[in-house]
């Protein structure tokens, strides 16, 4: 049996099969996915996380773990682009996603924070790197309100953190290769206009 680094190796030559889709909170990174998986057949495998459900939620979309727990898998190698934000920890499950490329899968998996696309560069080198460039911070606001967010100050920080993480993502356009999308307020269909565009630019067919 591969050991972990073996498996991430593997990972990276194969890397061709995902799509990373990054931007702030409130962009829209979960409709893109859901589109993906939903019309072209992509994989959104599980992921590993600190944090518990808010106020409202029925589920994570995880599996959720205690500070102690994702330790433990991090430092056994477990956890493919680990990553801590907004004082949660999130992670994907290597054997998985390994599992999935190796059957010949196309991945899709969402960048817990903007800042980590230079790791996901790396670790994915092939990758087709979605950057989602909200046009203003109103708009982000407005998709957060929707959320069962815990409190206003968690509503302020990641406002504040979206300028942040938009500005990064433009730098980081001119320094590897990222294709922004640049969504509309109120208009999705926008939205996934420009991700089917370039899916069928990168030759990903659709499967209905």
């Amino acid at each position: 049996m591969l050991k972990n680094k073996e498996k991430i190796k593997e990972i990276r030559k194969k890397s061709d099969q995902f799509v990373v889709v990054c931007g702030p909170s409130g962009s829209g990174k979960t409709m893109v996915i859901k589109h993906l998986v939903d019309n072209y057949g992509f994989l959104e495998p599980s992921f590993f996380t600190t944090r518990e459900l808010r106020s409202g939620e029925k589920e994570i979309g995880g599996t959720y773990l205690n500070h102690d727990e994702f330790m433990e898998k991090a430092m056994d190698g477990e956890v493919f682009l680990g990553a801590r934000n907004y004082g949660n920890a999130y992670g994907y499950d290597l054997d998985k996603i390994f599992k999935n490329i190796m059957d010949g899968s196309n991945v899709v998996v969402e960048a817990p924070s903007s800042i980590l696309i230079t790791d996901v560069s790396y670790f994915l080198p092939q990758s087709t790197i979605l950057g989602i460039i909200p046009l203003t911070s109103e708009e982000v606001g407005v998709q957060l309100n929707e959320r069962a967010l815990n409190n206003k100050k968690d509503l302020t920080i990641r406002l504040l953190n979206s300028e942040i993480e938009k500005e990064y993502i433009v730098y980081c356009c001119g320094l590897i290769d990222i294709i922004p999308i640049l969504p509309t307020h109120g208009m999705p269909k926008n939205t996934l206009f420009q991700v089917d565009r370039l899916m069928d630019k990168k030759g990903f067919k659709k499967t209905k």
